[in-house]
């Protein structure tokens, strides 16, 4: 899993890579610098694109359990509604059928 400080990492290579580059005058005759720089350039954008998938890849997962997670809710506070009603209705017999007996 790539997170920031990854990310950070490769641009603190990449910059010193290029101080590096700099001190040597920018001479073109320093290709390996150059081409160092330019792979810690792609492995910088790599470490970014799989970053920004897997920090997508994880929203949505979590908006996939919070949805779960509300209609499990949803349907708990049925049951108890329905087990209420039930219980209410239960209740209200005996109540009737109490009050007919001590007519």
């Amino acid at each position: 899993m790539i997170d920031k400080q990854d990310i950070e990492n490769f641009i603190s290579e990449k910059e010193q890579l290029e101080g590096d580059f700099q001190s040597s005058g920018g001479q073109t005759e320093n290709v390996a610098l150059m081409v160092e720089i330019s792979k810690k350039n792609e492995e910088k954008d790599k470490a970014q694109e799989r970053f920004t998938s897997e920090s997508a890849a994880q929203k949505s997962t979590l908006q996939s359990i919070a949805e779960n997670k509300r209609d499990i809710e949803n349907s708990k506070e049925e049951e108890i509604r329905q087990f209420a009603e039930k219980c209410q209705a239960e209740l209200q017999l005996k109540w009737e059928a109490y009050s007919q007996q001590m007519l």
